[in-house]
């Protein structure tokens, strides 16, 4: 199971493919698997992780929300399980009216079903190719949170 995490920052566009071999971190601190730089954004916002071919998120921030299609704010320490499409929002929801503004970081997970056939990751540091099961790449030890994974018949 392979996935993507997707968002906008000041109309920039930004991604991350998901390994599902360990645990991702998604924060403002630079420690983070994913790093979101926004004032809307915990240090350490929330934790994606994959069991049983399934991703699921857990809030880790106790002051700034996560909110689940708009609709569902995680409490910390609250986990639920992604479905393709799910969307994603960070920061204050505030009702105007009958109108809910939304924070400014919003979020869109997109899951690959692709199972028992070999994948390719690029490293973003060192651009070489390594199998989607390694977490940090052998050559460079970067992090392969942010590598490109390659389409199946990609070879180089």
């Amino acid at each position: 199971m392979y996935a993507v995490l997707c968002w906008e920052i000041l109309q920039q566009q930004f991604s991350a493919c998901l390994p599902g071999v360990r645990p991702v971190t998604i924060g403002r601190r630079d420690t983070c698997d994913i790093v979101i730089n926004s004032p809307m954004v915990a240090a350490e916002q929330a934790q994606l992780f994959c069991r049983n071919d399934r991703y699921y998120i857990r809030q880790l921030s106790r002051n700034v929300p996560l909110w689940l299609q708009n609709e569902y704010e995680l409490p910390y320490r609250g986990t639920v399980a992604l479905r393709d499409g799910a969307q994603l929002t960070i920061g204050t929801v505030r009702t105007i009216g009958s109108v809910r503004t939304l924070g400014t970081v919003r979020l869109e997970y997109r899951s690959m079903q692709i199972k028992a056939v070999p994948r390719k990751i690029r490293c973003s540091h060192c651009e070489n190719l390594l199998d989607v099961t390694h977490e940090n790449c052998i050559w460079c030890g970067t992090s392969l949170a942010f590598g490109e994974l390659l389409p199946l018949h990609a070879s180089t």
